[in-house]
């Protein structure tokens, strides 16, 4: 009895003392947090953001950059990794990986490639988010420093979770998420914009933020829209916001509109879309219910809430808010983008599978043409800790 137990616990210490075939000592790898690719002549331009482990040091921190960017070009991904092994003296470590910046260039020229690599290399895991950088390079988007992050990717990471979820401007879009978008046949795939809003001083320099407001700040601009696995548009940020209405991936956002003379604000909160198809004499059609609560944080220009008659005119001007950037958003896809963003095609499919046969070849041909109309109704939960103002004269 005493030898079994003696071999079960031996058998117990070689599992936990021994190590798996690719381990490495933790001095040993350079850290790296975002990814950048962009195109070159021959392939790939690779820059890898790495932490500076001594700028972050919990203690006697350095006074230099938070982190240091490595570069490397080959005609694959794989072996441009590899070959950063000749300008780094620690193996770049990518399994804590949170971001991957493409350059514009490179995503209009097709990112089928780069999505295989991603899924079939055991280094990465599919959690990191992807960004798109507008007009310009992954490179110049991800040599910037931030200010309230001290590592950038981490900051961008943290940028498009949270305006994912609390603006609706953005999407924190998955690799795996991204895979299944392109591979459909009733959807496309969107990847949030990020791109520089330049200042008088560069934020690459540590300097620059020993002033408050006069560096570059990276910012995101909206949703880049694909066809297959091209970029071919950009939905601006009330075009993005819509988007996200109809494709019912909005948590909580923040609205303004008009009424009579003033200006009232909105929360939004937890607003639920319903995709309808209609297919008539083999002609489909779609309808988006659109179905929200709010509260009033803000009025500007006295409006009296407390008077129930008003209340409708209220949520008249934010149902007709929402719907307008819904139709911005219909419209820029089918007349600029030509290519079914918001997965109707899916919809169909599910409606009817055998007439959903006949068009699924074509469908962004009959996207294009296809009327989309948009109910948005509203409903309101609360007007704040007072519903008429305290300088309001009666």
């Amino acid at each position: 009895m005493i030898r079994k137990l003696l071999c079960v616990l031996l058998a117990g210490l070689f599992i936990i003392l021994s190590g798996c075939w690719s381990s490495n000592e933790v001095n040993e790898l350079a850290l790296s947090v975002a990814m950048g690719l962009d195109k070159t002549a021959d392939g790939y331009l690779l820059t890898e953001q790495i932490i500076n482990p001594k700028a972050v040091a919990a203690k006697n921190p350095t006074d230099s950059a938070p982190v240091t960017l490595y570069t490397s070009q080959s005609s694959n991904i794989e072996v441009a990794i590899n070959n950063l092994l000749l300008k780094s003296s620690r193996l770049i470590y990518n399994t804590h990986l949170r971001l991957v910046v493409l350059g514009e260039e490179l995503a209009r020229e097709g990112i089928m490639d780069i999505l295989d690599f991603f899924t079939r290399s055991y280094e990465f895991r599919t959690d990191f988010i992807f960004l798109i950088a507008k007009d310009s390079t992954a490179y110049e988007i991800l040599k910037n420093l931030t200010s309230l992050d001290s590592i950038p990717g981490v900051s961008l990471f943290n940028m498009a979770k949270h305006s994912s979820e609390e603006n609706g401007m953005t999407k924190a879009v998955r690799v795996i998420e991204l895979i299944n978008s392109i591979a459909s046949d009733g959807t496309n795939a969107v990847i949030t914009g990020v791109n520089v809003q330049k200042e008088d001083i560069r934020s690459y320099s540590v300097d620059a933020f020993k002033d408050t407001d006069k560096f570059d700040r990276l910012a995101f601009i909206g949703l880049g829209a694909f066809n297959e696995d091209k970029l071919v548009g950009w939905l601006n940020l009330d075009e993005s916001k819509g988007y996200n209405y109809i494709t019912d991936k909005l948590k909580y956002t923040a609205e303004s509109a008009k009424v009579d003379d003033a200006e009232i604000s909105y929360n939004v909160i937890k607003p639920k879309a319903k995709i309808k198809v209609d297919i008539t004499d083999g002609k489909p059609s779609i309808s988006v219910d659109i179905k929200l609560r709010y509260s009033i944080p803000e009025i500007s220009g006295g409006y009296d809430v407390s008077v129930p008659d008003k209340l409708g005119s209220v949520s008249k001007a934010l149902e007709d808010k929402i719907t307008g950037s819904c139709n911005a958003a219909i419209t820029k896809a089918q007349k600029e983008i030509k290519a079914d963003i918001f997965g109707f095609g899916e919809a169909v499919h599910r409606k009817d599978k055998k007439y959903w046969s006949t068009v699924k070849d074509k469908w962004n041909d009959e996207f294009i043409k296809m009327p989309v109309n948009i109910t948005v109704k509203a409903e309101l939960i609360n007007t704040g800790e007072i519903s008429k103002s305290y300088f309001k004269k009666d």
